[in-house]
């Protein structure tokens, strides 16, 4: 029955509209057209829709499509050259086009800095120095400091000047990895700086904007009434996160155990915090509604009232996209109508992805789409499944069938990027979704009457407790073996089958279609296909891989489903470190661990793995000889003696890997030694993980 769709595209025109331009914005991302295939498509659409309003009414009838071809080729190059004109690469003025080793350049910071272990960081932008003129570039680079009292001092709007060499923002380089260059360059970040006291001068003056300064002094007061008010560093570093999106106190165990458990969205800022600001502001202005003279008033301080938040949150892409939302709806409100969700989830998607088409990359960006769209198509139906009578339990059950919808589509996103899934969410959810709401309105309500000690002081006491249970629970229910289902692995072909699955169920569901549920048959059967292709693939696989993790050793040795580690026993006792560099590859390759392997025999100073020998030189004692040993693999690790003279001397032709446990310094010495002889060597931090295939 086609009637029900014609009315939900009626009811959602932007949605029309958001879809080519996604399309034009991938493809912009990754088909490197040419500029002027780009220009020249858009001005034929443009020419075309121009021409088609003065074609005679009857072929206008007759061919309809005709106008709907011309629309959809503009919207799609719209988006594909917004998407290069927001590469700041391509500028002209870009900051890689300008600099070179011998610049003097002023970096001014954008941002208070952050404290890491062992460095503080913030953003800046650059000015080069040229005839005593400082010439602005565009882009934004990282600046890492080291830790010093000199250090801790700077400031938003500090000015710097240096001439120390930038270096590009690469990746680790490790199988299956978080392409951290590619997320860093959507922000418009394309280099870094490490910095030592001494490297630069702080120059007189400084450079803000007065807004960001407002902002930054807001979110610091906000953050000294929480650590004065709310005792323990775990719930104040959640409480930060939960008000002001501000992360840098938050626990890394304890965020884990809420990504685990599928409550990870109660600390990001996004459309749940929105949400109860939108219903705090309703609550606040809601005499006005009822007189005639100020029900105008009421929209406009909700919308400004919610913009004041996004911006006091750091205005990510999720709170902005929960904004522009909440704002369609009300603006709807105020013109008196009564505008469709999934029309103004449309229409925020393609505000957003106008201002920046590079947040349709964004996790978090996706993540929230996909669940509000989710909410928007399921939650009736769902809701619908039981009738339940008692109020308080209506409650519960709206919660769950919340909970439930949302999780449609962002069940396979979430499985893609972080190959796991929360066994548990419906009850953790249950939990952190009411005490993280009546945890924000009380922070809320600590800050409005932090000028009163008393009042303060029991309301932080309160939010310890609460924050205190809700951590409780969490960690408990992570704590479990069965909390959720770990190595899961989805590429992106699978990732879209499994959404053309489940459009094709939903709609044969709501419509009773029977070409759909044959097209829903269809998708799971290749999603299938696909999966039974690449696990015999992975059961035939052969593989050494050295990672780059840095100042470690970290090799894999891979047969078929299984993988025997050999590296640093300290690497084995860091979570953090095992999750970020190796699980990756793991999840990658579908591995999993195993004690011995038929094929590998160890080796004092190495191993043999199907007829490959590999030499591990550290600095272990290892006998000199006059003669040439057979090795296919020497790996130099933990700043070894040897020379790449004698390695090349002792083991022939074998391959030579350095790996990331040796220092910069002896690094940089073999590299010299390398140029002067023309020895041939691969260096993991450099070129990334070394992965060798073994026959």
């Amino acid at each position: 029955m086609p009637a029900p769709v014609l009315y939900n595209w009626q009811q959602a025109p932007f949605l029309r509209l958001v879809i080519p331009f996604m399309a034009g914005i991938a493809w912009g991302t990754y088909c490197n057209v040419a500029l002027l295939i780009q220009w020249s498509l858009l001005i034929v659409a443009t020419a075309g829709l121009l021409l088609w309003k003065h074609i005679a009414l009857f072929i206008k009838f007759q061919r309809p499509w005709v106008a709907g071809v011309f629309i959809n080729l503009l919207l799609l190059m719209a988006g594909s050259l917004l998407t290069y004109y927001n590469n700041k690469a391509h500028d002209k003025n870009f900051i890689g086009k300008q600099l070179t080793d011998s610049s003097w350049y002023i970096i001014t910071l954008q941002e208070p800095l952050s404290e890491k272990t062992n460095s503080f960081k913030t953003t800046a932008t650059v000015a080069i120095v040229n005839n005593n003129a400082a010439i602005p570039t565009s882009g934004t680079i990282i600046v890492y400091f080291q830790k010093d009292s000199s250090t801790a001092s700077l400031q938003y709007g500090n000015r710097l000047l240096l001439r120390q060499p930038l270096q590009l923002i690469k990746n680790a380089g490790n199988p299956g990895g978080f392409d951290y260059s590619k997320y860093c360059q959507y922000q418009g970040l394309y280099y870094q700086c490490f910095l030592k006291p001494g490297q630069y001068s702080l120059l007189q003056g400084t450079e803000t904007n007065f807004k960001a300064t407002g902002i930054y002094k807001i979110r610091k007061w906000v953050i000294e009434v929480i650590q004065e008010n709310i005792s323990g560093t775990k719930e104040a570093g959640l409480a930060e996160a939960l008000l002001i999106g501000y992360k840098d106190d938050l626990d890394k165990n304890l965020v884990q155990a809420y990504s685990n458990t599928g409550v990870v969205h109660v600390i990001a800022i996004s459309g749940l915090h929105l949400g109860l600001i939108y219903w705090l502001l309703q609550l606040l202005t809601v005499k006005l509604k009822s007189r005639k003279y100020t029900q105008w008033l009421q929209p406009l301080i909700i919308i400004f009232g919610l913009w004041g938040f996004s911006l006091l949150a750091g205005a990510g892409p999720s709170v902005i996209r929960s904004a522009v939302m909440f704002t369609c709806l009300v603006a709807g409100k105020l013109f008196n109508k009564n505008g469709s969700s999934l029309n103004a989830l449309a229409a925020a998607a393609f505000l957003l992805l106008a201002y920046n088409p590079y947040w349709l990359w964004d996790v978090g960006f996706q993540l929230s789409f996909a669940a509000v769209l989710s909410i928007v198509i399921f939650y009736q139906p769902i809701y619908n499944w039981l009738l339940v009578q008692n109020k308080l339990l209506n409650f519960f059950w709206q919660l769950n069938a919340l909970t439930l919808a949302a999780q449609v589509l962002t069940i396979p996103l979430s499985i893609y990027h972080f190959h796991q899934f929360p066994n548990l969410f419906l009850l953790t959810n249950l939990v952190a979704v009411p005490l993280s709401s009546a945890v924000l309105l009380a922070i809320i309500f600590l800050c409005a009457f932090s000028f009163i000690p008393v009042i303060a002081s029991s309301t932080g006491k309160c939010i310890s407790w609460l924050i205190q249970v809700m951590n409780g629970f969490i960690e408990r229910m992570d704590s479990l073996s069965f909390a959720r289902l770990d190595f899961l692995q989805i590429n992106l072909w699978q990732l879209l089958f499994i959404y053309a699955f489940l459009a094709a169920i939903a709609y044969w569901l709501f419509y009773k279609s029977k070409p759909a549920f044959i097209i829903a048959l269809c998708g799971l059967l290749v999603v299938t296909g696909l999966r039974t292709a690449f696990v015999i693939k992975s059961q035939q696989q052969e593989k050494i891989i050295v990672y780059n993790v840095p100042k470690q050793e970290a090799i894999d040795i891979i047969h078929g489903d299984k993988y025997l580690f050999r590296g640093d026993s300290s690497l084995l006792a860091d979570d953090f470190l095992q999750n970020f560099h190796l699980k990756p590859s793991r999840i990658n390759h579908r591995v999993a661990a195993t004690q011995q392997l038929h094929q590998y025999q160890n080796l004092p100073n190495g191993f043999i793995f199907n007829n490959t020998t590999v030499v591990c030189l550290n600095n272990a004692c290892f006998p000199q000889q006059n003669h040439s040993i057979a090795a296919q693999l020497v790996i130099l690790s933990k700043n070894t003696s040897f020379t790449l003279q004698q390695v090349c001397r002792q083991f022939g032709d074998a391959t030579i890997v350095i790996d990331a446990s040796n220092s910069f310094r002896q690094l940089n010495r073999w590299k010299t030694e390398a140029t002067s002889l023309g020895i041939k060597y691969y260096s993991v931090v450099d070129n990334g993980a070394f992965v060798m295939p073994v026959k």
